[in-house]
C-alpha cells in the first residue's frame, strides 16, 4: 500500500474517531421543559419543539453553564424525587407558574456543584407538600447559588438549607419564605466561610427563624421583612464565628425580633424596625448584639424591648 494511501486511512480514522467523540459529548446549551413534554426527548436534547417533562431529564443533556427554560405553567417536581444539580446551570421559569413539589422525606433541589460553579434558580414555586418535604433547596457544595423571584414554603426543615464544607456564596433576591418548620434560610459551613447576601425578601411563619446565620457564616440581610416567625433574624453558633448584619429591615410580630446566641456570634443592625414582638432584642451566651450609633433603628412596642450589648458607629 502506498504511503499516501496509508496516510489517507490514518486521517480518515482520526476524523471518524473525533466525530464519534463529539457525538458522544454533544449536549445543548439550552434545554426546555413543558407539561406536554416527554423525558424520552433527551434523545434530541430536550429542544423547544420536543421538550422534556422534568428538570432532571433536561439537566442530564445540558452543557455546564447552560439554561433550562420552562415553557408553560405546571408542576415539575420530578415525581417527588429530588432534582440533583451537580454542575453550573440556570433554571428559568420567568413568566409562568412553575411549581416543584417535594416527595415525602425528600428535598426539592439538592445542589452538589463544584467550587467554581454558579447555579441560578429563577421564578419557581418550591413546595414542601404540607411539611412532608425536608428542604426546598439543600446546598451541599457550590461556588455561588442565586435564588431569585421564588416562593419557598411548607418544608419540615428549611426553605434554603445552605450547609457547606467549604467556601460558598448564596444570593437571594425577591423571594418569599413561609411556613417552614425550622428556618426560612439557614447558612453554615464546617470549613471556610459561607457568605450570603439576602435582599428584598419576606419571611413569615417559619418555626425557628426567618434567617439563621450559623457556624462559619458571614451574612447580610437588607430591605427584608420577618413577621410571625419564632425569631426574625438570628446569629447562633456553638462553633466557628457567625456574623449577621441586618439593615433596612422589619422584624414584626415574631416571638423574638432579633437575637444573637453563643460567644462566637455577632449580629449588627441599623435602620431597622423591631416592634410588636414578644421580645425585641435578645442576646445570650456571650454573643455580640450591636445597634447602630447614632441610633437609627426603632426598638419599641414589644412586650419586652430588650437591649443590645453595645453599638457600632456608622461611618
Amino acid at each position: 500500500m502506498s504511503k499516501s494511501r496509508v496516510l489517507f486511512n490514518l486521517l480518515a480514522g482520526a476524523a471518524v474517531s473525533l466525530a464519534l467523540a463529539a457525538g458522544a459529548q454533544a449536549q445543548a446549551n439550552r434545554t426546555f421543559v413543558s407539561t406536554h413534554g416527554s423525558d424520552s426527548n433527551t434523545a434530541t436534547d430536550c429542544g423547544a419543539s420536543a421538550p422534556c417533562r422534568n428538570f432532571s431529564a433536561a439537566i442530564s443533556v445540558l452543557n455546564p453553564g447552560g439554561e433550562v427554560v420552562v415553557l408553560d405553567s405546571g408542576g415539575y417536581g420530578n415525581g417527588g424525587n429530588p432534582t440533583v444539580i451537580g454542575k453550573a446551570l440556570t433554571i428559568d421559569a420567568t413568566g409562568v407558574h412553575a411549581a416543584a413539589t417535594a416527595g415525602a422525606g425528600n428535598d426539592v433541589f439538592d445542589i452538589t456543584a463544584g467550587s467554581a460553579d454558579v447555579v441560578v434558580l429563577r421564578g419557581l414555586a418550591i413546595i414542601g407538600a404540607g411539611h412532608s418535604g425536608v428542604n426546598g433547596v439543600n446546598i451541599s457544595s457550590a461556588g455561588t447559588v442565586h435564588v431569585e423571584y421564588c416562593e419557598v414554603q411548607g418544608f419540615s426543615n428549611d426553605g434554603i438549607h445552605d450547609s457547606l464544607s467549604a467556601n460558598g456564596r448564596l444570593f437571594t433576591y425577591e423571594t418569599v419564605f413561609r411556613d417552614n418548620s425550622h428556618d426560612g434560610i439557614f447558612i453554615s459551613t464546617s470549613s471556610g466561610t459561607a457568605s450570603a447576601y439576602i435582599h428584598d425578601c419576606d419571611f413569615s411563619t417559619n418555626g425557628n427563624a426567618g434567617v439563621e446565620a450559623g457556624a462559619g457564616s458571614m451574612a447580610s440581610v437588607v430591605r427584608s421583612a420577618a413577621f410571625h416567625n419564632g425569631t426574625g433574624f438570628m446569629a447562633d453558633t456553638a462553633g466557628a464565628a457567625a456574623s449577621l448584619v441586618v439593615s433596612e429591615c422589619h422584624a414584626v410580630n415574631n416571638t423574638t425580633g432579633i437575637s444573637a446566641s453563643g460567644a462566637s456570634a455577632s449580629l449588627s443592625f441599623a435602620y431597622t424596625l423591631v416592634t410588636q414582638n414578644g421580645t425585641g432584642l435578645s442576646s445570650s451566651g456571650g454573643a455580640s448584639l450591636l445597634g447602630s450609633s447614632p441610633g437609627t433603628s426603632v426598638v419599641n412596642g414589644n412586650t419586652t424591648n430588650g437591649s443590645s450589648t453595645g453599638s457600632v458607629t456608622l461611618q
